[in-house]
């Protein structure tokens, strides 16, 4: 089977956005970053409506942060201008996506549930792909395995698996995460588990991509990943950093916008070592010491 949608799937700090930046390298594959379904779900029986959702991007950039605060909450609004400053990644201006939010909403479509919200991000991703000239669109998503599979029965998903120690030493030393061992372990061993039930469901369309194979042998494991998803190889995959590609040029607050422009390297394995404390490393394997060693990970 052809593959029609390219999803990248995974928990924050495990190579999701470099995979994603890998495949929108590809000369037939245009990928869109981080522009989450749940951002634009208000949380009530309300919905956005035209009006609102063109009103975030009409002031985004400049000073009015509180534009709907007092009709929707705070975390809402936030959520929206997160979601309007994430389409700027995908290098579509503000001009085109009011349009794109104008057609949805004149063709009857609503925000009400994920499938109209996945419907908008669609059309943002297949505009990217019209503006760059690829056939194919993907995205890194948040939403569930089994909608994705519902709203869209020919793609595929990529689920990063990365030693989840990295990944807690990641989030300890990167962004506002604050979270504990504990409960990074418990979300990591979670996580995993789900998507191995996916890909009892969907396994040929379904791949793990283990974060060390792919930073220490890039060209192999990405040979067999385009022969999986039945997409033909090009050298410009492992050239992604010298693209002229849309994150580049808008990955203005990314945490990851520093690795993205440079060639694959495998300088974040094992960085749990130096990076968590002897106690953060006992409470995490001590979790998530199963799921450690059933990856090949040492404990």
């Amino acid at each position: 089977m052809i593959m029609r949608q390219f999803f990248v799937r995974g928990l924050s700090r495990t190579g999701g956005t470099l995979m994603a930046t890998i495949l929108d390298a590809h000369p037939q594959i245009a990928m869109s970053y981080e522009i989450y379904e749940h951002l634009l779900d208000v949380g009530t029986d309300e919905t956005l409506v035209c009006e609102e959702l063109t009103a975030y991007v009409d002031h985004m950039g400049n000073s009015k942060k509180n534009l709907f605060i007092n009709k929707h909450s705070e975390k809402v609004s936030k959520n929206i201008i997160k979601f309007i400053a994430r389409i700027k990644r995908s290098g579509i201006s503000k001009e085109a996506l009011r349009e794109v939010i104008n057609l949805h909403f004149g063709q009857g479509g609503v925000l009400s549930t994920i499938e109209d919200r996945m419907l908008l991000i669609e059309a943002i991703c297949k505009l990217k792909g019209k503006d760059v000239g690829k056939e194919y669109w993907g995205a890194k998503v948040a939403s569930g395995y089994s909608d994705l599979s519902v709203i869209y029965p020919k793609s595929c998903v990529f689920f990063m698996l990365r030693d989840g120690r990295d990944m807690c030493a990641s989030r300890k030393k990167n962004g506002s995460f604050n979270q504990t061992a504990e409960k990074v372990a418990k979300g990591w061993c979670k996580q995993i588990e789900l998507f191995e039930k996916f890909m009892e469901k969907a396994p040929d369309r379904a791949f793990m991509v283990k974060y060390e194979e792919l930073t220490s042998n890039p060209e192999q494991v990405l040979k067999k990943l385009m022969d999986d998803i039945k997409m033909p190889w090009d050298d410009q995959l492992l050239d992604f950093y010298k693209k002229d590609l849309t994150i580049h040029k808008n990955s203005t607050g990314h945490l990851s916008a520093e690795q993205i422009n440079k060639p694959i390297n495998t300088s974040s394995v094992e960085r749990w070592r130096k990076d968590l404390t002897e106690e953060e490393i006992s409470t995490f394997e001590e979790i998530a010491g199963d799921t450690l060693r059933k990856y090949g990970y040492i404990v």
